[in-house]
């Protein structure tokens, strides 16, 4: 289910489970997956998205997503900004000069 690509519409969600792990596939602007054990999968808040043109619209979302956001701190953040800060790391072997060379 959360590898298949089923077209959802915006807010929109599907769900499995298997006591007492959900595994949830969400449709915000791209699909959203997530694995949980702490809510019930089928339970939605409203939230506020933004469409492509600014102008806000209600969705449904699942309570689990809704709270990941919430509660979502500094590790994401930080992998967020070292993918766009990335300092490339290139080794070079080093070859000694020729004239280091035993004859």
């Amino acid at each position: 289910m959360l590898k298949a690509k089923s077209k959802l519409d915006h807010g929109e969600h599907l769900y499995e489970t298997k006591r007492p792990i959900a595994a949830i596939k969400w449709q915000d602007k791209r699909p959203v997956t997530v694995q949980y054990t702490g809510y019930e999968p089928s339970e939605t808040v409203e939230m506020t998205s933004r469409n492509k043109d600014g102008t806000k619209a209600i969705v449904s979302c699942p309570t689990a997503v809704a709270k990941y956001n919430e509660i979502m701190g500094g590790i994401d953040r930080f992998d967020q900004l070292r993918e766009y800060y990335t300092i490339g790391r290139w080794s070079v072997k080093m070859v000694a000069p020729h004239f280091l060379l035993p004859s």
